[in-house]
């Protein structure tokens, strides 16, 4: 059984063969293989009619010739067509003003905040359809929200055939298309590829993404960046024991010597943490005194020559702290 469910996460405008040329690349050309449970496509409500008519339609749409092509079940797939309203939840023909943007933002973000809140899914976002404001947004949605198994992919396709009206996905036997310079392009020998772009991973960094289910894509970046902006910049800490000095960054801290001691004790105690699991950095008193002899021994030798005063320290925490 696979570790996760892939699906694959698109926006489309006019061109529906970024669909089948990208699932073409993750089902054929990558390695390991994707097994699609899922398609989700958001798209105009003219950009449905393209789907349904050139990839969906019963039989002889290309989806399902590209399934029977190249031995995949197309019934195991759940090809989904999200199409994007405006703010009165009326479908859109067109994506043209800011106020669309806003809207069809809001449900991009909605779709990929939905679809990773399930562990078991892999998501694999393509950014080769739609206008490019709905691909940014689909690649900032999976910023907010993505996992370190989704992925954000482009589709590259040899220049001849891209947005070609009868090119869908290298066919398995020879088949010629004219190509816009009046050649004959074999589709059997046709090239694809794809970009796999790395991208900020903030989900976990920076807010909880089930805390507000209903936020709209404005609001998860505004609450992102005051996250961002309210990250503490903490200077760099240097303990140097062969100066018994402590300096953050280029500014000395004057300790005692037990103050050193008891410092570099904390700053191990912390890193010894960091490494194994979470902590504050805190310790008990009690925890403190178990500590007695190992505090002697680094406080001896950083100042042997100063025996008396190892005498006098081991003496008094004799009689406790």
């Amino acid at each position: 059984m696979p570790a996760f469910r892939d699906i694959l996460v698109a926006v489309v405008g006019l061109t529906p063969q970024v669909i089948t040329e990208t699932v073409y690349y993750l089902t054929q050309v990558c390695r390991p293989p994707a097994i699609l449970s899922g398609i989700h496509v958001l798209t105009t409500q003219f950009g449905k009619t393209q789907l349904l008519t050139q990839l969906l339609a019963p039989g002889s749409g290309h989806f399902h010739t590209f399934c029977a092509e190249y031995g995949l079940d197309s019934t195991a797939i759940d090809f989904e067509v999200h199409v994007l309203k405006d703010e009165v939840d009326v479908p859109l023909e067109d994506i043209r003003t800011a106020t669309d943007s806003r809207a069809v933002a809001d449900q991009i973000t909605a779709l990929v905040r939905h679809l990773t809140s399930d562990p078991t899914t892999r998501l694999y976002c393509s950014l080769a359809g739609g206008r490019k404001t709905q691909s940014v947004l689909l690649g900032f949605a999976l910023q907010l929200y993505g996992r370190p198994q989704d992925r954000l992919l482009h589709v590259l396709v040899d220049e001849a055939l891209q947005n070609h009206p009868a090119f869908f996905y290298p066919s398995k036997e020879s088949r010629s298309l004219p190509a816009r310079d009046g050649r004959l392009v074999d589709a059997h020998t046709a090239q694809i590829d794809v970009v796999d772009i790395p991208f900020l991973r903030l989900r976990e960094k920076l807010f909880t993404p089930t805390a507000n289910a209903d936020m709209g894509f404005a609001p998860a970046i505004s609450q992102a960046q005051q996250e961002l902006d309210t990250l503490v910049d903490l200077p760099s800490l240097t303990i140097n024991y062969t100066d018994r000095s402590l300096y953050i960054r280029a500014a000395t801290i004057p300790l005692s010597p037990l103050q050193f001691v008891l410092y570099a004790q904390f700053a191990q105690l912390r890193l010894q943490q960091a490494h194994a699991h979470p902590g504050d950095g805190f310790v008990t008193l009690d925890e403190l005194e178990a500590m007695q002899d190992e505090l002697l021994r680094h406080y001896a030798s950083l100042y042997s020559t100063h025996a008396e005063r190892v005498t006098s320290l081991r003496q008094k925490w004799a009689r406790g702290w």
